[in-house]
This record gives structure tokens, sequence and C-alpha cells, in this order.
């Protein structure tokens, strides 16, 4: 069954990622102002694509090295009120990089998390959650090379990946801009890092903190004002 927001639906049976919170936070999240061309790196089912078409007037090109993703993805943007400003592609993020003559004012990517742990039987969730088809450090060059002089890039990721992953953007020349530092629930430890990349010199980091839940357990208050654009029940 689609998964149902306000303004699209979002198909993922044949995706091996699944709609979740992550995609959601970061299509949210993630700066659209003045973007006119938008990269989304990895798209899985389209769902941060979708979401970015609804808040900005962008032309979107979406990318997965997974040809069911990529198709299902196409069907989905297809079925949105923006087919005329997503396309979607199957091809590898280092193919792109090779072939890719645009440069864009956003790149976002909800990429594979892990670099050392262990993988799972699943070779297509091995390939959307491990970063062995797509390294860090890969993703990092490809903003770098795919980016106007005053691009931006977004990216979600567990902590202690977002801590390296700062460091290989550091050296393409980007600096945070801003960080939000996402927990479970009020006195938790944060478990994922929401990051805005800017070309440049450092400079103040705008740091913001969001709890999924409240103490009741009940979605949050400010889970529920980011989100309430996509979200039926909100």
């Amino acid at each position: 069954m689609p998964f149902q927001f306000k303004q699209f639906s979002i198909s993922d049976e044949h995706c091996s990622m699944k709609v979740g919170v992550d995609a959601v936070l970061l299509g949210a999240w993630c700066n659209v102002d003045g973007a006119t061309r938008i990269l989304d790196i990895g798209t899985g089912s389209g769902v941060i694509a979708l979401m970015l078409a609804q808040r900005s007037p962008a032309t979107i090109h979406a990318i997965d090295i997974e040809q069911m993703a990529a198709a299902q993805a196409s069907w989905n943007a297809l079925g949105s009120p923006w087919p005329d400003r997503i396309s979607v592609g199957n091809i590898s993020l280092q193919q792109y990089i090779l072939t890719c003559k645009a440069y864009y004012d956003l790149v976002v990517c909800n990429p594979p998390f892990f670099n050392n742990s262990l993988l799972s039987p699943a070779a297509l969730r091995n390939q959307a959650r491990h970063s062995g088809e797509m390294p860090h450090a890969m993703l990092a060059r490809a903003c770098a090379h795919l980016t106007t002089p005053t691009g931006q890039c977004c990216v979600i990721l567990p902590v202690p990946e977002s801590v390296l992953f700062e460091q290989l953007m550091r050296a393409e020349g980007f600096y945070p801009a801003r960080i939000m530092l996402v927990s479970p629930k009020p006195g938790k430890t944060a478990n994922r890092a929401m990051i805005q990349f800017e070309r440049g010199q450092a400079g103040e980091v705008r740091a913001e903190t969001l709890n999924i839940r409240s103490d009741d357990n009940e979605y949050s208050d400010e889970y529920k004002e980011l989100t309430r654009d996509f979200y039926l029940k909100f």
C-alpha cells in the first residue's frame, strides 16, 4: 500500500530501504532557499526528491544505483503533482560524476550509513545501508564537483559517521553552516545528525536539536512542526 503524504504518495515495495524517519527529516529540514537545480543522490523511493519539489520550484535530478529503486522513484515522480520537474536516473554516483555536465545549487543525500559494521545477508539492503558502493569520500568529492560556487550540500548520518564526514567535507572546501542533532526522545543521546555544508571559510554554526518523541512517547511538537506539511496526521 502506498505511503500517503498530504500532496503525494510513495510506493516503496521494490526498494531495499523503505520510507523512513531519516529521509522525511532531511527532506523537511534542508535549506532550499534560492535553489533552482537540486540533485538527490541515492534517491531510493524518491521521497526526498518529492518533498523538495513540494517545498521549492526547483528542477530536481535524482539518481540511484539500484535499478528497481530508480524505476519506483520514477513511477512515484510521474504520479506526483510535479512530474515535469523531477527526473530519475539509474546510475552510480561514480558514473554520474564522470558524465554530468550540470552544476547544482543543492545536493542532498541520505547516504549509506555504515563504514565498518556487520553486513546483512540481504545484498540490496547492504548496498543501501553500507558505504561500499558509495564511499563517503566519494560523496564528499561529488559535492565539490557537482555544486555551483555558492552551492550547498545536506546530509543525514549517524552521529559518529557525521564527524568523519565533516572532516572529508572540510578537505573539499566545505564547512558546516547548520547542524541539527536528532534524539529519539528527551534524555536520550542523539543518534542522527543533519548537516548543511557551504563552501568558504568556517564561520558560526547554527546548532539545533530535535526530539522525535516527547516523554509520553507521542510525537514531539518540534517534530510535528518540522513535518506538518507532509504527514497526514499532523
